[in-house]
């Protein structure tokens, strides 16, 4: 017990970080929140495909994740329309919804409806940072439809031509729950395994999360947290981890512990939220300010004392009117700067995006070019 616990003095800072890690991993970096359904009005479940994003994580390596398309789906997060509901734990910093997911070199992703519940689609990318090659994926929305934008169940997948898989599926049990199971295959054996539960009721949130577990070896890392609505603007939450793995100092099993308190404020024009860490002296607060119905900018500042590291970042995010075109820009403290613009090439189902970054620092200048189709 007395070793125990000096491992979870010293690697108390890793415990959080080791979660990012592993849905870095599977996920790969993802730009803010994401919703499976976007509060519109879908005639079928088909059509859900065309309201929401999904971004799948590339098997083999986690920065080759490839965007199918900006109108697609992700089965990770649903929305309710509750006027006191808190969201989830992911939407508690709006400001990352104006960040931007840099890529470089050539990528071109082309999606193909087969019928209202299925689609698949081509993902090739040419790159330097990462891992260029093919990837094929397939997205199928079941015939559960608990509302006119929420089918059931959802099964997604991506494959490269070396077999390695990234797939992941969302089912609703029960009208407040939603369900998940994300899993990766590489290099023939099970690279990781997400298993989490979500319960949204119209005042509170709480979600379940378990990593890698092993029952046997108990091993693994478990994560809870909740939410709960004070006030319709206001909103409080409280999260727990723990990571057991097997410390190569100690030669044994060893338990580190994790946890945060947040508060939120939010209302039409802006969001306000404050998370602190208290066992890793971190954190972690953000503002976001919609000026106009077209234009955002937000500010993001991440500490954390137990390693002296600190970083902020800027967004600023502008929907040109009447052209459909959307321009991101962001820079933080480490001198990274990243650009990025969105045409949807209308009245073709085309978009074409450009991408820059810039690190002074490192002296690091890279671009890209992608199109999608469908």
């Amino acid at each position: 017990m007395g070793n125990t616990h000096a491992v979870n003095a010293a690697e108390g800072t890793e415990s959080s970080s080791a979660w990012k890690s592993f849905t870095n991993k599977v996920f790969g970096s993802s730009s803010g929140d994401e919703s499976i359904n976007s509060g519109q009005t879908a005639t079928s479940p088909f059509d859900i495909l065309k309201t929401s994003q999904i971004e799948l994580g590339g098997a083999g390596d986690n920065n080759a994740k490839e965007v199918a398309s900006s109108n697609d789906l992700d089965p990770r997060t649903i929305e309710f329309s509750l006027p006191t509901f808190p969201g989830s734990w992911k939407e508690i910093h709006k400001v990352q919804e104006l960040a931007t997911l840099p890529f470089d070199g050539v990528r071109a992703t082309f999606n193909k409806g087969l019928s209202h519940h299925f689609q698949v689609s081509h993902n090739f990318s040419l790159a330097t940072t990462q891992r260029s090659g093919y990837k094929f994926g397939a997205t199928y929305v079941g015939t559960k439809q608990l509302s006119q934008s929420e089918s059931f169940p959802v099964l997604t997948g991506e494959i490269d031509p070396s077999g390695n898989l990234t797939a992941q599926c969302l089912h609703a049990f029960t009208k407040n729950t939603r369900s998940r199971l994300v899993v990766q295959h590489q290099d023939g054996h099970m690279q990781a395994v997400e298993l989490g539960t979500d319960y949204r009721g119209p005042k509170a949130t709480l979600a379940l999360t378990a990593a890698n577990p092993d029952l046997l070896a108990q091993t693994g890392i478990y994560i809870a947290h909740g939410l709960y609505a004070v006030t319709s603007n206001l909103a409080f939450g409280l999260e727990g981890l723990v990571q057991r793995g097997l410390h190569p100092a100690l030669g044994k099993v060893a338990t580190q512990f994790s946890g945060s308190v947040v508060a939120r404020y939010n209302v039409e024009s802006y969001n306000a939220a404050l998370q602190i860490s208290p066992l890793e002296l971190g954190v972690h607060a953000s503002y976001y300010h919609k000026l106009t119905s077209s234009q955002a900018v937000g500010v993001e500042l991440e500490g954390r004392g137990a390693t002296g590291e600190c970083n902020t970042t800027v967004s600023y995010s502008f929907d040109i009117p009447g052209a459909d075109c959307v321009v991101k820009a962001s820079a933080d403290t480490g001198l990274n700067i990243i650009a990025s613009v969105e045409k949807k090439l209308t009245p073709l189902p085309m978009a074409l995006t450009l991408c820059c970054q810039a690190n002074q620092k490192k002296s690091q200048y890279l671009a890209g070019i992608g199109v999608t189709a469908g």
